[in-house]
């Protein structure tokens, strides 16, 4: 008996997060108050998408968001993840 795996789509995924991001965010200035509901819409956009695409792959989404003019940030972040497997993506 064989397991077929199935693997992430990269540029499926890259495009809807991509779309998802640029509806909820280029409309809008930045605007401190507003973060915390820009980021749960993505979160939650992008999960949906996963659960019905993805079914048996593990997800992780998180978000930054940040106005453009700050130029530092530190963020740290680790996980055991099989890249070939699971894939990964980064929008900027």
């Amino acid at each position: 008996m064989s397991v077929e795996i199935a693997s992430f789509d990269l540029i499926r995924s890259t495009e809807f997060i991509r779309n998802v991001i640029e509806q909820i965010l280029n409309t809008n200035s930045y605007d401190e108050s507003k973060v915390d509901q820009w980021s749960r819409a993505i979160i939650d956009h992008c999960q949906r998408f996963f659960s019905q695409t993805h079914r048996s792959l593990k997800t992780i989404v998180s978000t930054i968001i940040l106005p453009k003019q700050d130029e530092q940030m530190h963020l740290g972040n680790a996980c055991l993840w099989n890249y070939a497997l699971d894939g990964s993506t980064i929008i900027k």
